[in-house]
């Protein structure tokens, strides 16, 4: 991996992170219609966003480090759909004492891993939701938790602080990648159509790099980034780049999407006076 500014320098039953029935059907060929069937997609706190790393925009503190509990746990199952709009992954974990969750950092308690999924582009040049003072990388990396205090997943979905959802960008730029991705991508032909869905062989989530990394971070309050747009995300973003190889690239674009969709990721939000926040671990 390597910082977002090096590079820089030289340049969410599953459906409900997808809205929060199964009947809810969109596209991502015009984001800018969603609000017109799900309206709280117009709404003020809407992501994704650009973050103008390293600006007065951006606050610089140095709170206690975000804590990633249990990651190192091996799921019990674990299960991998292509949804229509991503390739979504289920872990699961027969002792809820095992499934990992985060805390510390931005966030106000314990939030549990739901699933994990991807965005991508038509070409390497783009793909990320979030950009980085304009820029877009080639993939986006979402693992979307939720706080536990609420009882279950759906009805964390509708408080405002519901959600905690890492965000890690991609780009090819050292021609590997991690051991997650590679986990994930031997199974993607098995996954060419949407509504396809297969079990895999489980492997812990700290396969992915982000998971390590803990390092530094862009803190943000925004929404799920597909309709119904709640508006109930505390977003982490990761200020490291991490890489992934034009294969790897090319074989996810292979997926096929809904709606003729050739990409999955949704046209940047209004900030409307929202601040983030940066977080350094000590």
């Amino acid at each position: 991996m390597t910082s977002i500014m090096v590079i820089l320098c030289r340049f969410f039953s599953f459906s409900l992170i997808w809205g929060l029935t199964k009947s809810q059907e969109f596209s991502y060929k015009d984001t800018t219609t969603w609000g017109q069937n799900y309206p709280t997609c117009n709404g003020n706190n809407q992501s994704p966003v650009d973050i103008p790393w390293g600006f007065g925009e951006t606050v610089i503190i140095q709170p206690g480090e975000l804590q990633w509990i249990n990651y190192g746990n091996i799921p019990d199952s674990m299960r991998i759909v292509n949804n229509g709009h991503t390739v979504q992954i289920y872990p699961t974990w027969v002792n809820a004492s095992d499934r990992p969750y985060l805390t510390g950092g931005p966030l106000g308690g314990q939030y549990v891993i739901e699933q994990f999924h991807f965005h991508w582009g038509q070409n390497d040049s783009v793909g990320s939701e979030h950009t980085f003072r304009g820029r877009r990388t080639a993939m986006e990396f979402h693992m979307v938790h939720w706080k536990s205090e609420y009882g279950t997943f759906e009805a964390a979905a509708s408080q405002a602080d519901g959600f905690a959802v890492i965000g890690a960008l991609y780009d090819p730029i050292f021609g590997k990648s991690s051991r997650g991705i590679e986990e994930i991508w031997r199974e993607l032909g098995g996954l060419r159509q949407p509504n396809d869905a297969i079990q895999i062989i489980p492997f812990p989530l700290s396969d992915f790099e982000v998971v390590n990394s803990r390092d530094t971070y862009v803190s943000y309050y925004g929404s799920l980034t597909t309709p119904g747009c709640n508006e109930v995300v505390t977003w982490l973003v990761a200020l490291d780049l991490f890489s992934i190889t034009s294969d790897e690239l090319q074989q996810i674009r292979s997926v096929q999407l809904g709606h003729g969709d050739t990409h999955n990721y949704r046209a940047l939000q209004n900030l409307n006076n929202r601040q983030f926040t940066y977080y350094q671990s000590k």
